[in-house]
C-alpha cells in the first residue's frame, strides 16, 4: 500500500470518527413544544436570540444525532427559551417573563428526569447541554432555579463570566442576587456561542485583505452618546463613556469615533477598518463582535472577564486584543504600537481570515453550528 493511499485512509478514518453520531436530542412532550413554538415572534429581533432553534434545525439535518440514547455521549435539551423570553417579555413587570421562562425550564427538567434515566445516570445531568440564547444565559432563562435543580447541565450562551467581576454591573441575577459566582456561566463547563445576526443586513464574510482599510481604529457604538454614563446596570455604558473621553483627549491618527447610524452602516464601516473597538453590551459578546469578525476587522474587546466564543478551538490572542476596563488607558499605546508593526497586523489578519467562518450562521463550511458541535465534542471527551 502506497503512502498516498495510507494518508487518504487515515483522513477517511478521521472524518468517520468526527462525524460519528454522539448527540441524543430529547423529544419533549408534543403539547409542550407546540405551545412554545406557537409563541408569535418578530423575526428581526428573535434572530439575535434564536441560536437554540437554529442549532436544533442544524442538528436535525446532520450526521451527529443518534436515535439510540445508549450510544450518545451528550444529550441536548431543546427548551427554546429565546422564543419564550421574547414573547413573555412584552409584559416584563416584576420580572414576570424571567419567572415564567424559569418555570418552563424547571418543568422541562423534571419531565426529563421522570421520563428518562439518563440525567441521573450521568451524575445530575453532567453530559446534558442546552442553549440559553439570551444575553445573560442561565441568569435570564433559568434565574429562579437553584444550583441543585440545574445540576451539572452544560450551558451554551452568548456571554461569559462578566457578572460578578465587572464593577459596571454589580447586580445581574435579579432573581437570585446571592447565587454562586458561576451561576450565569461556569468557565470549565459552559460554552460561549457566536451570536446569530439579523437577516436584513448583509453579514457575508469579507476577507481582512479585501478592499482598502482606510480607518485605523473604528469606534462605532449604538445609543445616544450623551447617555454613555456608568449609571445603568448595563456594564457597557461606563466603558463607552471612558472610551469617548480618552478618544477626545488624544485620538489615534486615522481613527473614526461615532454613533452607529444603522447596523448596515456599521458593517460597511467595519469593512474599511483595521481594528474595531468593541465594548460589551447587555451581555459580554454582542453582535458587534460577530459583525467585526465577519467584516474582516480585527476585534479589540474591553472586558474584565474575557471568555470568548469557542475557546477550546480558537486561539484568540492570534487575531484579537482584549484590554481590562481597569487598564483602559493602555489601549491607545497598544494600538499605536501595532499600527507601526505591519508584519504583526498581517499575521493577525491571516489568523482572523482562518476563523471567520466559525462566526457565520450561513450555509458555509465550518460555520458557527459546526464549530459548536466540535466544541461540544471536545467537552464530551473529558466527561
Amino acid at each position: 500500500m502506497s503512502l498516498a493511499t495510507l494518508f487518504i485512509s487515515f483522513l477517511w478514518l478521521i472524518m468517520c470518527v468526527q462525524s460519528r453520531p454522539f448527540i441524543f436530542v430529547y423529544r419533549m412532550p408534543a403539547d409542550w413544544h407546540e405551545n412554545v413554538l406557537a409563541y408569535p415572534s418578530k423575526e428581526h429581533w428573535l434572530r439575535w436570540y434564536k441560536g437554540d432553534e437554529l442549532f436544533y434545525n442544524y442538528l436535525r439535518n446532520s450526521s451527529y444525532v443518534t436515535d439510540d440514547p445508549a450510544a450518545a455521549k451528550l444529550f441536548f435539551v431543546p427548551f427554546f427559551t429565546g422564543r419564550q423570553f421574547h414573547y413573555l417579555g412584552k409584559h416584563p413587570e416584576n420580572f414576570a417573563h424571567q419567572r415564567a421562562v424559569s418555570e418552563s425550564v424547571r418543568q422541562g427538567l423534571l419531565w426529563i428526569q421522570q421520563t428518562y434515566p439518563y440525567w441521573n445516570a450521568s451524575g445530575n445531568g453532567r453530559n446534558h447541554f442546552t442553549i440559553f440564547p439570551m444575553d445573560h444565559g442561565r441568569c435570564d432563562s433559568a434565574g429562579l432555579l437553584s444550583p441543585e435543580e440545574l445540576g451539572h447541565i452544560i450551558s451554551v450562551s452568548p456571554g461569559g463570566d462578566i457578572f460578578k467581576t465587572n464593577k459596571f454591573m454589580p447586580v445581574v441575577n435579579s432573581l437570585q442576587p446571592s447565587a454562586p459566582t458561576w451561576y450565569c456561566y461556569h468557565q470549565a463547563r459552559d460554552v460561549v456561542l457566536a451570536q446569530p445576526l439579523e437577516l436584513d443586513v448583509d453579514h457575508s464574510i469579507v476577507s481582512p485583505f479585501s478592499g482598502e482599510r482606510t480607518i485605523t481604529v473604528l469606534y462605532r457604538f449604538a445609543g445616544k452618546q450623551g447617555s454613555w454614563e456608568p449609571k445603568h446596570h448595563d456594564l457597557a455604558y461606563g466603558v463607552r463613556a471612558e472610551l469617548a473621553r480618552l478618544h477626545k483627549l488624544d485620538p489615534i491618527p486615522g481613527s473614526d469615533f461615532g454613533v452607529a447610524a444603522s447596523p448596515d452602516q456599521s458593517v460597511q464601516d467595519m469593512r474599511h477598518a483595521i481594528f474595531c473597538v468593541l465594548p460589551p453590551g447587555w451581555g459580554q459578546y454582542t453582535g458587534r463582535l460577530v459583525r467585526a469578525i465577519l467584516a474582516g476587522c480585527l476585534p479589540v474587546t474591553v472586558y474584565r472577564g474575557n471568555d470568548p466564543p469557542f475557546p477550546r478551538q480558537l486561539h484568540w490572542l492570534d487575531f484579537s486584543i482584549n484590554v481590562d476596563p481597569d487598564e483602559i488607558s493602555v489601549l491607545r499605546p497598544t494600538l499605536m504600537t501595532l499600527l507601526f508593526d505591519k508584519q504583526r497586523i498581517l499575521e493577525m489578519q491571516t489568523a482572523l481570515k482562518a476563523v471567520q467562518s466559525s462566526f457565520s450562521w450561513d450555509d458555509v463550511p465550518n460555520n458557527a453550528p459546526a464549530t459548536l458541535v466540535k466544541e461540544l465534542e471536545l467537552i464530551a471527551r473529558n466527561l
